[in-house]
């Protein structure tokens, strides 16, 4: 499998807006919160995007 600078960078978003959800509601994390936060790569490649 090759490595998606795309795909990287939208999972890392998703991860965040799950992490926010979570928070920002006050509930309590599901299964697929903790997968979708698992993702998270970082942003140290977030230049080659901009």
């Amino acid at each position: 499998m090759s490595y998606n600078k795309r795909q990287v960078f939208e999972d890392n978003l998703e991860a965040i807006r799950t992490y926010y959800d979570i928070t920002s509601k006050e509930r309590e994390i599901t299964k697929e919160d903790i997968e979708k936060i698992s993702k998270y790569k970082g942003f140290g490649g977030l230049k080659v995007v901009l």
